[in-house]
């Protein structure tokens, strides 16, 4: 179980045959694949609840940074990333859903060196631009070709929320889900 997640079993009823079982849970708005509402950083911007289901479906934008990172922790990416992305793959969609594959991942579960020492978050909020942490097996999506469909739980006033991301690849019929959360 995650440490960030408590279960309780509510009940079941085992003696009539049938099965029917509910659970409450806690879990912190920010731990594990969640997603970072803009009011996290930026007051007055939208909250998880306010955030528009089409911003969380999209065409997907992989920006591989990971060795500009390796041995730099508190790396920032920088506009020069996205135009040395965009002479490679062409200009960056509008509406798309952009990731910054930095490799961090593989400092997990170090804290410190997961986390670096400078906040990453801040820069787009303002501009109501949804941030998403902690995606795994950002290196199995390619830099284009993909989309990927985000659904947070919907949290009334949450800065942020636990998120099930997944990427589709060419097709409906031929679903990879390799990105989870």
């Amino acid at each position: 179980m995650d440490p960030g997640l408590i279960a309780l079993i509510m009940g079941t009823i085992p003696e009539s045959g049938a099965n029917y079982q509910t659970n409450n849970f806690c879990a912190v708005e920010h731990g594990g694949t969640h997603i970072d509402a803009p009011l996290h950083f930026y007051r007055g911007a939208w909250a998880v609840h306010d955030i528009p289901v089409d911003r969380m479906i999209g065409d997907a934008v992989v920006v591989d940074v990971t060795a500009k990172v390796f041995g730099h922790v508190d790396y920032q990416a920088t506009e020069l990333d996205l135009r040395v992305w965009e002479e490679k793959h062409g200009r960056i969609p509008v509406g798309s859903i952009l990731f910054l594959f930095t490799g961090w991942g593989r400092y997990w579960p170090d804290r410190k060196k997961f986390l670096g020492t400078e906040s990453r978050h801040t820069t787009l909020f303002e501009k109501n631009i949804v941030g998403i942490d902690n995606v795994a097996n950002l290196d199995q999506l390619p830099p284009t070709g993909a989309m990927v469909i985000g659904l947070p739980m919907k949290i009334r006033g949450g800065s942020g929320a636990p998120l099930r991301i997944i990427g589709l690849f060419n097709s409906l019929q031929n679903y990879a889900g390799i990105i989870r959360g």
